[in-house]
């Protein structure tokens, strides 16, 4: 039941539950060394060996595997972002039972990010309603622009429009902007820092389903 009640927390802060991708199952043939794929990519002894072994070529990000082996079930998965995204910064990647969390370190001046996630195609990326400054302390909702249809369904099976997730978007406030235009890329800005002292900048990426997450948390520095 606990576990249960973490899973159902984690469903009330996405942002909405949408399909966006229609397609028929394909037969299961045996012997298909793909057949088993997605529980392979769920199961947390394989996720963590597989960011451990990537983060061990880069000298810039530190790996924490927080996870017990059992705990991460019930459908969820980090939303794996290329690590190459993060080549220029100091990076923390923590990853837990029930959450991952990428802690960028990065100048005054501010930064630009191509932030490349790996989960399979057709995934639906939402940033958070609101992003926290310094520690959740203070509140601040990104003002969201939807762009064009992400995908092209059949219009028998999907309505076009009907949910958010079927749209590209762009979602900016005073301390960040991104720009979600393509599939899997997300272009993450971080505006300069104005404030004279080390801030901190906390928000999230989901699939608008409680099944993919990842939180992000950037330090920024200060003059």
């Amino acid at each position: 039941m606990k576990k249960f009640a973490k899973i159902f927390m984690m469903a009330t802060l996405v942002l909405g539950v949408a399909s966006c991708n229609d397609q028929d199952d394909a037969p299961v043939m045996p012997n298909n060394p793909s057949d088993n794929q997605e529980e392979v990519d769920k199961d947390p002894i394989n996720i963590a060996k597989m960011m451990k072994e990537e983060a061990s070529g880069y000298d810039n990000i530190t790996f924490i595997d927080n996870t017990t082996e059992t705990e991460m079930d019930g459908g969820w998965v980090p939303l794996n972002v290329d690590f190459s995204s993060f080549k220029d910064y100091a990076t923390i990647i923590i990853l837990e039972d029930l959450g991952i969390k990428y802690e960028i370190y990065i100048p005054e001046e501010g930064a630009k990010l191509n932030l490349k996630f790996r989960n399979k195609e057709g995934i639906c990326l939402g940033v958070s309603e609101f992003l926290y400054l310094n520690k959740r302390n203070v509140q601040i909702p990104f003002k969201k622009e939807l762009l064009g249809y992400r995908c092209d369904c059949d219009e028998e099976k999907h309505k076009h429009g009907e949910w958010e997730s079927d749209y590209y978007y762009r979602a900016e406030n005073d301390y960040v902007t991104c720009l979600y235009d393509s599939p899997q890329l997300v272009e993450l800005e971080i505006l300069p820092n104005k404030s004279g002292k080390e801030q901190t900048l906390e928000f999230s990426f989901t699939d608008y389903k409680p099944l993919y997450g990842a939180g992000f948390c950037v330090v920024q520095a200060a003059k």
